[in-house]
């Protein structure tokens, strides 16, 4: 039978101390072997020595800082630990096992005792001195009331415990000790032992759903410290192979039908990042359309981009390139260039870079050669010929040249001044008779003069005036007839009822009407029947003549106007007539002279357009519909002036860029821009 001793308290006292066992509130541990202290090394028997105290410390006796130190003895002494100031308050704080009498629930035979009074003691540990412990603890036999006795421990483990290692042992009061188990940790403990644990408890080392690379949801601990990872899964992650719309792109190669191509890409591969994000680096290196960068495999422009290609450097007129969706540069309005154009009285021809011919204004007498009537206020193809090089417009009628030399003629014919042996009305382009080749064809109001290539001169139509060259006094004449016997002549300018034509020595001979001085040799009231040398020049490069006036140019750039100034057309500062020529200012850089009826321009280096005389609803272009101008007045602020002519109060010219513009009257929409409103400047002809 097993005895217990639990009556008397001294008796109990003396028990316990012949066990070895004291309260952790002493400051000295007793040790009952001490055959070896002294060495240094704390041995069986021994709590310390010197300075080795195996794993103790203040913390682990229950103090909550300081140092231990040891005795003579080879006991521990704990004066040095220091307890928190907040034992004794009679609140159990997370560092105590208990405080005064709040014991947390526990009691001696929670703690393995047999039973007994448990206590706290100052440093806020149990105080287990008046717990009773068996008398027959020690003999190395568990018996009741024991939990283990020497190395009989029950069959126990740390492991059966639960505790991931560390050796399982029995203190001298018979109780199992887990020290060494509780070092090796166990599941729920709150620690994470990397060795056996994920996680313990609510303590998930720091990771989340995210930071293992699910988009979403509460990673949990399973009971057995596992990470559970199901709630992350249903937000997905980058590498599962499926596509979340919300966090990827892409996964691994499922690029959702995605490719380089359909993002409008010009090739390469798709790729998918770690962080399952589209890689277009091998799209981009391809380039697409949109990005600014002209691809030249593929691409012929970009946004604004044409690689320096401009309409004009296209040899169209300066318009504007239009870069299309697809990146492929559309010329379509880029304009085809004018090279020539002529007016007469309230309409206009001119000649496009392709070699077609187009005509627009008053067609009452078909003169737009058309084949019907009707007034055209835009530019209309006259046929669909594209071998025209050459253009000229009188009062009703028209003539042009191809390329082969051939003229011909239509419009209105009361004077035979279209060359066709008859004087009936031609409602298309007609040949003139004689088919012969020619380099140079101007109409007068009611006569035609052209150079042929032999140098010889011809004219037909009216000669009330002589200005056909004729001196027989036939007043029409239906067929050409040659002006004198000389085959030097280089160009012919017919006026409205004289004519003017330079030699290829540039020396300038006039005939026909004079009463006004338009030829520049001397007033007279009687016609020129034959040509007459304008005396004084040799060097005449270009010639004009109107119809009471004429202009001409001279190879050193200068500028000179003869006969009626009663406008002001001769630019002379005044309204006095010139029976021959004066120089219109002082520059010497004119490049071309051309006039109109009752006015004149000219276009100054580097390309400046100024003109004189009459202003009848803005023909000289200087802003104003009205006013004579006695003096060159610039038409506009451009530059870049070529080449033009003028008519009825209106006038045309061509830019070097092959642009056309019209100003001045528009009545019957001679200025080919749509409408018959006049305007004081410089409008732009636009057809397609």
């Amino acid at each position: 039978m097993q005895k217990y001793l639990f009556i008397v308290f001294p008796l109990v006292l003396s028990t316990l101390s012949c066990h070895g066992v004291l309260s952790i509130s002493d400051n000295v541990e007793v040790n009952n072997q001490t055959g070896y202290c002294g060495n240094g090394i704390m041995e069986e028997g021994e709590n310390c020595d010197g300075l080795d105290f195996g794993e103790k410390d203040c913390l682990s006796e229950g103090y909550d800082s300081g140092a231990l130190a040891c005795s003579d003895e080879c006991t521990l002494i704990r004066s040095g630990c220091i307890v928190s100031p907040d034992c004794g308050n009679g609140v159990l704080d997370p560092q105590e096992s208990c405080d005064g009498t709040e014991l947390n629930g526990e009691t001696c035979s929670g703690l393995g005792y047999m039973g007994g009074d448990l206590g706290c003691s100052d440093t806020c540990d149990f105080d287990t001195a008046a717990c009773l412990v068996s008398e027959t603890c020690g003999n190395g036999i568990r018996e009741f009331g024991e939990q283990c006795d020497g190395e009989d421990l029950n069959s126990l483990t740390c492991i059966s415990a639960g505790y991931f290692g560390g050796l399982l042992s029995c203190t001298e009061n018979c109780i199992l000790d887990y020290s060494s188990c509780e070092a090796a940790g166990i599941c729920g403990d709150g620690e994470i032992t990397p060795e056996y644990e994920e996680c313990d408890g609510a303590n998930l080392d720091g990771k989340s759903c995210e930071s293992e690379g699910y988009h979403g949801g509460d990673l949990e601990c399973t009971q057995g410290c596992q990470l559970n990872f199901a709630e992350c899964a249903l937000y997905g992650s980058c590498g599962d192979g499926t596509i979340q719309n919300a966090y990827e792109e892409c996964d691994g190669t499922n690029f959702n039908g995605v490719t380089c191509e359909n993002l409008g890409y010009h090739g390469g591969t798709v790729q998918c990042t770690d962080t399952c994000q589209l890689d277009l680096s091998d799209c981009e290196a391809t380039g697409m359309c949109g990005d600014g960068t002209i691809d030249a495999l593929y691409e012929t422009c970009d946004g604004t981009n044409f690689d320096g290609v401009t309409c004009e450097s296209l040899g169209f007129q300066v318009d504007s390139l239009i870069c299309q969706p697809d990146c492929q540069a559309d010329h379509s309005q880029c304009r085809e260039r004018w090279v020539q154009v002529s007016v007469g009285n309230q309409f206009a021809c001119g000649i496009r870079e392709s070699g077609t011919l187009w005509c627009w204004g008053s067609n009452y007498n078909y003169q737009l050669g058309l084949g019907v009537t009707g007034n055209q206020s835009t530019p209309q193809q006259v046929g669909t010929g594209t071998d025209w090089v050459s253009v000229t417009a009188g009062a009703m009628h028209a003539c042009a040249m191809k390329t082969s030399g051939i003229a011909y003629c239509w419009g209105e014919n009361s004077s035979g001044q279209l060359g066709v042996g008859s004087n009936q009305d031609q409602h298309t382009p007609s040949p003139v008779l004689a088919v012969n080749y020619y380099r140079s064809l101007s109409a007068g109001f009611y006569h035609t003069c052209a150079v042929q290539i032999d140098g010889t001169l011809w004219c037909w139509g009216q000669n009330s005036y002589s200005q056909v060259g004729q001196s027989d006094m036939i007043l029409e004449y239906e067929d050409p007839e040659q002006v004198g016997s000389g085959n030097n002549w280089a160009t012919v300018h017919a006026g409205a009822y004289h004519t003017c034509a330079r030699t290829d020595t540039d020396i300038l001979y006039c005939w026909g009407r004079n009463d006004d001085g338009q030829m520049g040799i001397g007033y007279s009231s009687a016609e020129q029947q034959d040509p007459v040398q304008i005396q004084g020049a040799l060097d005449w490069a270009q010639v004009a003549p109107s119809v009471d006036h004429s202009c001409g140019l001279r190879g050193d750039g200068t500028l000179w106007c003869w006969g009626e100034g009663i406008r002001g057309q001769l630019g002379q500062g005044s309204t006095t007539d010139r029976d021959y020529p004066v120089q219109v200012g002082t520059a010497s850089t004119w490049l071309k002279v051309f006039t109109g009826e009752e006015y004149s321009c000219g276009i100054l280096s580097p390309g400046e357009l100024w003109c004189w005389g009459a202003n009848y609803n803005g023909n000289l272009g200087n802003g104003s519909l009205y006013g004579n101008s006695l003096t060159p007045v610039r038409a506009g602020t451009a530059s870049d002036w070529e080449s033009g002519d003028g008519g009825q109060y209106s006038t045309c010219t061509i830019t070097i860029t092959g642009s056309l513009y019209c100003f001045g009257e528009n009545g019957s929409g001679q200025l080919g821009i749509g409408t018959t409103t006049s305007v004081a400047s410089p409008q732009r002809v636009l057809v397609p």
